[in-house]
């Protein structure tokens, strides 16, 4: 449930999630990517995308890395 979708009466609850997403917000550096998601879609295509590029990361498949340098 988004903050907007929230009743009045909801207001402490809206307090403590805006709390909690600010002390996130302190620790950005430390992640890799960043998923907005404001639009669920472009949201689960960028999650899709980031699980593609980290399964092609070289350090994941240092076998057939290791492989196709002995072919060169």
């Amino acid at each position: 449930m988004r903050p907007q979708d929230l009743n009045e009466k909801d207001e402490a609850v809206i307090k403590k999630r805006l709390l909690i997403a600010h002390k996130e917000m302190q620790y950005i550096d430390m992640y890799d990517y960043l998923v907005i998601n404001d639009d669920l879609k472009i949201a689960i295509k960028d999650i899709k995308s980031i699980i593609s590029a980290e399964r092609r990361r070289t350090f994941r498949k240092s076998d057939a890395a290791a492989a196709l340098k002995n072919k060169i």
